[in-house]
This record gives C-alpha cells, sequence and structure tokens, in this order.
C-alpha cells in the first residue's frame, strides 16, 4: 500500500506544476495587457488633447502700442474679419499684412501667446506736414492718407509732385531751421511743375524763392532781415528772393494803395 500510495502522489506533482505555470502565465499576460490598456488609453487621451488644441479658438487679442490718431476700433476691425479659424491656424503673416495695408499703421508684429492669446503690437505712422488735401508725409519722406482721423491744422502744408516728397521734406527742414531762429514760421512750401519753390511765412507773407541755390537765396533774406526788416515782418506783404543778389519787398501798406488807386 505504502508503494502504491507514492507512485499517486509522484503522478499529482507534474499536474500541479502545470496548473502553477499556466496561473503565472495568466498573471503575466493580465500584467502586459492591462500595461497595453494604459498605454492605449494615454495615446486616446493625448489625441483627444491635441484635437482640441487644433480647434480651440483664439480667447484673448491684446493690441499693444501707443496710438494718438488712429481710433483703436480700426485695428479691432480688421483683427475682426481675419480671426475666423483656431487658434493654431491663424495666419500670422497675413494678419501682420492686413495690419500694414492701413496707412497709418507703420509697423505690425502679431504673435501667440498661451493659453490662446494673440498679442498684436502696432507702431503708428508719425506725421511732420500735411501733404495736398489728403496726405500726410512722415518723417522718412513717406506719404500716406491720412482717413479723416487727423486734420492738419497745425502742420505745415507741403505740396508737389509725390515723386518729389522727400526732396520737399528736406527743403522745409532746412528753411524751417534757417528761419525758426528768428521766430519766423513755415506755414507751406510748395515746389511747381516748373520747379519754382515758393513758402508762405508767419502766416500771411509770401516768400518766392525760386529754382535753384534755395540756401544762398535765404542768407540773402537773413541780411535782409537783420537790417531791421525782422521786426516789421507783420507789415509785409510778400518777399521776393528770385534776384540773385538783391530782394525785393512788397508791403501791406503799399498793396493797399494800390489797390485804392486802381
Amino acid at each position: 500500500m505504502a508503494k502504491g500510495a507514492r507512485k499517486l502522489q509522484s503522478s499529482t506533482q507534474p499536474a500541479n506544476k502545470n496548473w502553477q505555470g499556466a496561473g503565472a502565465l495568466l498573471a503575466k499576460s493580465s500584467g502586459v495587457i492591462g500595461v497595453c490598456l494604459l498605454v492605449l488609453l494615454a495615446i486616446v487621451g493625448s489625441l483627444n488633447f491635441f484635437t482640441n488644441e487644433k480647434t480651440q479658438a483664439t480667447k484673448k487679442v491684446v493690441i499693444t502700442g501707443e496710438l494718438t490718431y488712429l481710433p483703436k476700433a480700426q485695428i479691432e476691425q480688421i483683427l475682426s474679419r481675419k480671426l475666423n479659424s483656431s487658434f493654431y491656424a491663424l495666419d500670422l503673416e497675413a494678419i501682420r499684412n492686413a495690419l500694414l495695408d492701413q496707412p497709418w499703421i507703420k509697423s505690425a508684429q502679431v504673435t501667440r501667446r498661451w493659453p490662446y492669446q494673440l498679442i498684436v503690437t502696432v507702431t503708428e505712422q508719425t506725421p511732420v506736414a500735411m501733404w495736398g488735401e489728403y496726405q500726410l508725409i512722415n518723417a522718412q519722406g513717406q506719404l500716406f492718407a491720412h482717413q479723416g482721423f487727423y486734420d492738419g491744422a497745425k502742420l505745415t502744408q507741403l505740396s508737389a509732385s509725390e515723386e518729389k516728397a522727400g526732396e520737399v521734406l528736406r527743403q522745409y527742414r532746412l528753411l524751417s531751421s534757417q528761419l525758426s531762429r528768428r521766430e519766423i514760421e513755415v506755414n507751406s512750401l510748395k515746389l511747381s511743375d516748373a520747379g519754382t519753390w515758393s513758402a508762405m511765412i508767419n502766416d500771411d507773407v509770401l516768400l518766392m524763392i525760386g529754382h535753384t541755390d534755395i540756401v544762398n537765396r535765404v542768407k540773402n533774406l537773413e541780411r535782409v532781415l537783420d537790417t531791421g526788416l525782422e521786426h516789421q515782418i507783420s507789415q509785409i506783404n510778400r518777399i521776393d528772393l528770385r534776384h540773385k543778389d538783391s530782394v525785393a519787398v512788397q508791403w501791406k501798406v503799399q498793396l493797399e494803395r494800390s489797390i485804392a488807386s486802381s
């Protein structure tokens, strides 16, 4: 009997080992499946996150830069036409170009800032003079339409053909620098199609300069002003500098007498 029992016991040992091996395999398989499920969930979660990110709308637009003439509403109107896609799909260069199409905007930068903010930085044009009726000119001699946002009341009026804008601005600066030392204000400067320069000073005194050699002609004027004419400028109607070595003056009284006699 003892021998039979030992045979029965020995025959059950391989079966127990098989069950133990199957259990270990199942445990390993469950662990692998669990890890796979976690990885799959992570992938799905990431896909959902990035999908939401790609379709997320812009939540805030920040406009920076000092605006003196151009209303901020004009910039907001431009931007509203360009914010028709998701935050990450926005064409920043197209937005920038749309801003630069506005004459008053000299330069523009558009950048994204998380979370879902659009930062718009603009530099406004700085007008130094009026050009004709509808345009202004900046310090670089560039013309731009004022669009009714500035009436030019306090600016000097410059006029000529548009390709002469830079030259007229340079001559204005020169003339203004020479005369401002004597507290004489240049109200307007004009270059005619024939190439003749003329200016209006102190609101109602016509200065006829001529074609060329403007610097020396204005120096002639300064020499005449030094003789005492500077203190009588309000009584003058016209100063003619077109003669090389002389200055002709027409007085307001002289003009009034001429008008009365006619």
